[in-house]
């Protein structure tokens, strides 16, 4: 029976070494238990031990903590999000870069909270198929308390009165998350009118103009049945990422006009989005400010640095007969700072004068544009 164990660790251990990367040691004859709040994580696949430090699959642990989560396949990249009506927390977990984002939004004080930027000793891991990362480091960044038992390999997280309560928005209802890793693809670079199963998708030219008021997104698959903060009530071109936010619709919106999947605004740092930019092959950046183009995104950073800025995207430039922009027609998102989409607001076509668009809002600086490469 000895030797039959021993076989089947070692096995294991082989098994979970070429399908991996980095993977140092593996228990595979005690499993490790994890307790949170007192209940035991049931995982259908099986933590493990790297280095000294112990990996769990990525969706195990934030669902469990109550975070609505997605994977981002093509940027190898983790969004998390825990809100209530008085805060938010989100977390960014960038595989590639081996980096951590976790941003504190607090509504009551209409404060940013905090910022937290880290790195893993111990990086996440792809196992078949499947993303792994440090159970304590990404615990402890959340707030949570971690306790470690050598002797019965158990790992005890106290996330209560240390995580905002479970999703509470206005009418107490929890919001459960539905949502696959499969990112689809669209196709919209093309042509000036696609037409969907919803709705014609706008993409303006110099041929036509946006009508204020209209939304040319196709963004929600039904207005009739929609919760503004669950992934399942907007097209797949808008399910995915910070859902509500500026640079979540800007992104989204540019995707659908030139088809170009942009992760460029990592969790809320619109400061490095042009800096992001310049390192995207599809992606144009415009710094100078008079320069503005249609179907472009145009970055306003904060003056004051504790600030998160501000994206919108750039429908329609109105010029006069030297080519110079006289009125600029926008679609936004997060318009009325609520955190969350709301189709009176969001996504709808607005005109101003140049003048006004490059004062507003005041609390940001105009910063450049994030234009496709033609």
């Amino acid at each position: 029976m000895k030797n039959f164990k021993n076989f089947m660790a070692l096995l294991l251990l082989c098994t979970t070494i070429f399908s991996s990367t980095n993977i140092y040691s593996v228990y595979a004859d005690e499993q490790i238990k994890i307790f949170i709040d007192g209940e035991q994580l049931m995982t259908e696949d099986t933590p493990f031990l790297s280095n000294g430090r112990t990996l769990v699959p990525f969706r195990a642990i934030f669902e469990k903590l109550d975070f609505e989560v997605r994977w981002e396949s093509e940027a190898k990249q983790i969004n998390a999000e825990r809100r209530t009506s008085k805060n938010r927390v989100r977390c960014n977990i960038q595989t590639i870069e081996n980096k951590m984002i976790v941003m504190l939004d607090d509504y009551i004080t209409e404060s940013n909270g905090f910022v937290n930027v880290s790195s893993f000793d111990v990086p996440p891991q792809i196992v078949s198929g499947k993303t792994y990362i440090p159970l304590r480091a990404v615990s402890e960044a959340l707030g949570c308390d971690v306790d470690w038992n050598g002797n019965t390999k158990t790992i005890t997280i106290t996330a209560k009165d240390k995580l905002p309560t479970k999703k509470e928005i206005e009418d107490n209802t929890v919001i459960t998350p539905n949502v696959t890793e499969t990112v689809t693809e669209e196709t919209t670079s093309s042509i000036v009118t696609t037409e969907t199963d919803q709705k014609p998708v706008v993409i303006y030219s110099d041929d036509n103009k946006p009508v204020v008021g209209d939304t040319p997104g196709n963004i929600l698959k039904d207005p009739n049945n929609f919760d503004p903060l669950s992934v399942n009530s907007y097209t797949d071109i808008y399910s995915y990422g910070s859902i509500g936010q500026c640079t979540w619709y800007a992104e989204a919106r540019f995707c659908e006009v030139h088809n170009i999947k942009l992760y460029l605004y990592q969790l809320g740092g619109i400061k490095e989005c042009l800096t992001n930019a310049l390192e995207h092959n599809d992606l144009n950046v415009i710094t100078d400010i008079n320069n503005i183009e249609s179907n472009t995104i145009a970055v306003f950073t904060p003056k004051d640095l504790s600030k998160l800025g501000h994206m919108v995207y750039v429908e329609y430039v109105e010029r006069d007969s030297n080519g110079n922009p006289i009125n600029v027609y926008i679609t936004e998102g997060n318009t009325l700072g609520e955190g969350k989409f709301n189709p009176q607001y969001d996504g709808v076509v607005k005109k101003m004068t140049f003048e006004d668009f490059k004062n507003n809002p005041q609390a940001n600086v105009l910063a450049g544009y994030i234009a496709a490469n033609k």
